[in-house]
């Protein structure tokens, strides 16, 4: 084998290694880095650090605190807030709700990036930013039977381990004509249920069954999405 050709793949060799062994530390980077800030905040909320995630009690969180990905923010009874995200992402979290901000990545020169979170009980809504206004579903809330996509628009989930309800309270199919259609998404146990239409979503359970279509959203729901509005409207 001539030099030159040795000497290319030992260079090749090593940056392959060294790509494999800075690629767990990209990931921590990632983890811990700012996700947005408490808004709104009412009654207990609890964050919890992302570096003692088994951990059962957290620090107090007030309105204007940063959270981080990877914390796990809990609410308790009559507890609540918003947090707001860079890209104009609104979540309003309540009562009794754990979730977590796995991952936010965001370029404000182009609108692109992605943002998933994960939603273990209680209750979220969603009003997607700018990152909902590509063409894929770049937002994705993970739930514990399902993963719900969101695209240009606005979501109601409620529920707990057995059970998730999923509303869209958004725009709909009647988006304006040079935005991506407003929908959103379940996949779960190897199928999936889009909803297209306000004021329509669907139930998820851990059955072996794809979601099931509602024709309707609950009164709860609605009562939470009307809550979350007069709160943002202050």
């Amino acid at each position: 084998m001539p030099a030159k050709r040795k000497w290319l793949f030992a260079v090749l060799g090593l940056a392959w290694a060294l790509a494999l062994s800075l690629a767990p530390v990209a990931a921590e980077a990632q983890m811990g880095a700012k996700a947005g800030v408490a808004a709104a905040v009412r009654g207990p909320v609890q964050q919890i650090s992302f570096r003692t995630p088994q951990a059962n009690v957290g620090r107090n969180v007030g309105s204007g605190q940063e959270i981080f990905l990877g914390d796990r923010i809990v609410t308790g009874p009559g507890g609540g807030l918003q947090i707001l995200l860079l890209d104009g992402t609104t979540f309003s979290i309540g009562p009794n709700t754990s979730m977590v901000i796995d991952e936010f990545v965001y370029n404000p020169a182009t609108g692109v990036g992605k943002l998933t979170a994960s939603v273990a009980r209680g209750t979220l809504r969603v009003i997607s930013g700018r990152l909902a206004r590509q063409e894929q579903e770049a937002i994705r809330i993970r739930l514990p039977m399902a993963t719900v996509g969101v695209r240009g628009t606005m979501v109601v989930l409620s529920g707990g381990p057995n059970g998730f309800f999923v509303g869209l309270f958004g725009i709909g199919a009647n988006n304006s004509a040079d935005r991506p259609q407003s929908m959103v998404f379940v996949y779960n146990n190897g199928g999936g249920n889009g909803i297209y239409r306000a004021g329509f979503g669907c139930t998820i359970t851990a059955a072996a069954r794809p979601a099931t279509r509602s024709r309707s959203v609950p009164n709860s729901c609605r009562r939470l999405s009307a809550r979350s509005a007069a709160r943002s409207a202050m």
